[in-house]
Formats: structure tokens, C-alpha cells, sequence
């Protein structure tokens, strides 16, 4: 149910959650050409491997994703602190 609203918000909103995140898409999708781009600090290099596949299928596999996996971590926080 989280993540079928936190979705449905991502059509409301204008652009991603954080400033560098366009550019992280961007060179998520510049791995397939060459993989030493996300090696590094600044690639954040294990977001990246998590990620690499679904921007294949654009943006909003990317964003469908996000949706999935912040609405499994509320679940396993809920879950256990209570």
C-alpha cells in the first residue's frame, strides 16, 4: 500500500527527491557503455549495482523501484521496533 502511494506521488512531483540524483541516473546508465564509472565516491558504487539493471527500463522502473524498496524498509523498522 506504501508503495502504491509513494508511486503515485512520483507523477505529482516535478523532478527527484535529491539534486545530484538526475546526474546518479545518468551515470547509471553510462555503466553499460563503461563500468569503471562508478567506481568511486562520488558513484556510490553499490547503489549503482542495485540499480544498474532497472535504468535500463527508464526512469520510472528506477523510481518503481525506490517506491519498493523505502516501503519493505518502513515494513522491517515497524516490524521490528514493535
Amino acid at each position: 500500500m506504501l508503495a502504491a502511494v509513494s508511486y503515485g506521488w512520483s507523477f505529482i512531483s516535478d523532478g527527484f527527491y535529491q539534486g545530484e540524483e538526475g546526474a546518479q541516473y545518468i551515470n547509471m546508465l553510462e555503466f553499460w557503455r563503461d563500468w569503471k564509472v562508478i567506481m568511486g565516491n562520488w558513484p556510490k558504487t553499490g547503489w549503482k549495482l542495485v540499480y544498474a539493471l532497472p535504468a535500463l527500463l527508464g526512469q520510472q522502473a528506477v523510481i518503481l523501484l525506490n517506491c519498493i524498496l523505502s516501503a519493505f524498509t518502513a515494513f522491517l523498522c515497524i516490524r521490528f521496533v514493535y
